[in-house]
């Protein structure tokens, strides 16, 4: 039930986890970290400032900071917290040593609650901050020098306190990078997320009771928890709230995280289709390292380069199974690399290598993995820095390493060209491939990171094709594209019978013959 518990007192239904993990994270004794994507008007920025309030009184010396995206809105929170005050039933023991338009002071706590803009990236230097609520961050002008410098004023200890809040703006701005970061388990703050749907206020009485009624999208909120009532209030607020716009409506009122995260320029890959292949596991983190059995060893480390969702089955042996393809990084300073590891059976994740490492470097990283995974077929881009990885390949005499095919010829020659070269053509050869695994359904992901770059590749109003945002990367798009159309030039992977497995060259060569 989404609406209010009576036992619960005023709080609502998104208010109630957002206090419980405050609690849980306080509990055990951690600095509380969290960072929330919303819909708007849920009651998240009203719960935090009454969490600040109560944080000065049980944290005597606090120094506490609440940030908004432009001066109406710090005034409207600072007048949240002088509610809070002149409301509160304990105010006759305490003494308000002094009060401005911008903070409040208290004389037996010595504890301060103040507001500023993020307009001033110099707010919060110079003083150590205990509680701090940045509200609408993705808003923030200059979020990333903004943060820099107020994070080196926040203790890393418990009893400090930091809440990054905020509906989307777009992808690729530091708030979109760290609830990235904070999903994918590499920073402090736990994620949490609040949908539309779920708010009571976001109901309109309706006679839709079937879902032959429904589009394909309202079907999907149908599935995910959504109730027909919501449904009847999206379509009335797509037009009056949104113009029209669904764009612009699930920025202000996402379902999922994904949706929040509007992309500009026209995405290559369904959303709705990526949504149905991701099926998130957590994996394990670690390494692969040497040893005398000719077999690396998996090492499991907290933040290692290298996720394993399914390891080989130990009375497998077949070579062919597994496919191995890379985006190497050009330099260790460079865009980071990115290994994808394929079942050719059922063209599943699993593993990935993210890292930022020199081409020589990323080649020995490949072979650990295809010897991992039975000797399996190696295919790493050549352009960039490409080229050393694959002379590393060769050198160190890797047994099987994909060579360049023109399966888009009539009749496809092999030719004496190790890995995948990536010309506009070719490009848009692996691409598609990818496109229509991921349209039928036929590829399995697994993790996040990939996910999250196949959601922001787009076609750019310039008629390129990349992330969204430059500054962002695509290097697992393109491992795994290259992995993908690789792959498939190898002939469809036979369960009962490894010999069918033939490259698709000879199949074309039967078919139409070497004249053709």
């Amino acid at each position: 039930m989404d609406y209010v518990d009576p036992d619960e007192g005023d709080l609502g239904w998104a208010q109630r986890p957002f206090l419980s993990e405050v609690e849980s994270q306080y509990n055990a004794g951690k600095p509380v970290r969290i960072i929330v994507l919303k819909a708007r008007q849920l009651g998240i920025s009203t719960v935090t400032e009454g969490i600040l309030f109560w944080w000065s009184f049980l944290h005597p010396g606090t120094n506490g900071l609440v940030m908004a995206h432009e001066a109406s809105p710090s005034t409207e929170l600072f007048n949240i917290t002088k509610l809070f005050w002149e409301t509160w039933p304990y105010k006759p023991y305490y003494t308000l040593k002094y009060q401005t338009k911008q903070n409040m002071v208290w004389l037996e706590t010595r504890s301060e609650l103040r507001v500023a803009t993020a307009k001033n990236i110099q707010s919060g230097r110079g003083s150590t901050i205990h509680a701090l609520h940045a509200s609408e961050c993705a808003f923030y002008p200059d979020a990333e020098t903004l943060m820099l410098g107020l994070n080196q004023t926040i203790p890393h200890k418990h009893g400090s306190i930091v809440v990054l809040e905020s509906t989307a703006n777009g992808v690729g701005n530091w708030f979109h990078e760290q609830w990235l970061e904070a999903e994918e388990g590499g920073s402090d703050f736990i994620p949490l997320f609040f949908p539309w749907y779920k708010h009571g206020e976001y109901r309109l009485h309706t006679t839709l009771n079937v879902r032959s009624e429904l589009d394909a999208d309202e079907k999907q909120l149908i599935r995910i928890g959504a109730s027909y009532e919501a449904v009847a209030w999206r379509r009335w607020a797509l037009i009056n709230k949104a113009g029209g716009n669904i764009a612009k409506f699930m920025q202000e009122y996402p379902s999922t995280p994904e949706e929040a995260f509007i992309t500009s320029g026209h995405p290559i890959f369904s959303h709705r289709h990526l949504e149905q292949c991701f099926k998130p596991i957590t994996g394990y983190q670690g390494r692969l390292h040497d040893d005398s059995t000719g077999r690396p060893r998996f090492v499991r480390e907290h933040g290692g380069p290298l996720t394993i969702f399914k390891r080989p089955e130990a009375t497998d042996t077949r070579e062919d199974r597994y496919f191995i393809s890379g985006d190497p990084s050009e330099t260790i300073a460079g865009d980071p690399g990115c290994i994808q590891v394929l079942n050719r059976q059922t063209f599943e994740q699993v593993a990935v290598w993210h890292g930022r490492i020199n081409p020589i470097h990323f080649a020995h990283e490949m072979m650990k993995l295809g010897r991992f995974y039975n000797n399996a077929m190696l295919c790493p881009e050549v352009e960039g820095g490409g080229q050393a990885t694959v002379a590393t390949l060769i050198a160190k005499g890797y047994p099987s390493i994909w060579m360049h095919r023109q399966a888009d010829r009539l009749a496809p020659k092999s030719m004496n060209a190790f890995g995948w070269s990536t010309n506009f053509q070719r490009k848009a050869w692996c691409i598609g491939d990818l496109q229509r695994l991921v349209m039928d359904g036929s590829i399995i992901l697994h993790d996040r990171i990939t996910y999250n770059q196949l959601r922001n590749y787009v076609q750019r109003e310039d008629g390129t094709w990349g992330n969204a945002d430059r500054e962002v990367y695509d290097d697992s798009v393109m491992a795994l594209a290259i992995g993908v159309a690789a792959s498939i030039t190898e002939g469809p992977f036979s369960e009962d019978d490894p010999t069918h497995a033939r490259p698709i060259i000879d199949i074309y060569r039967q078919e139409w013959g070497d004249s053709a």
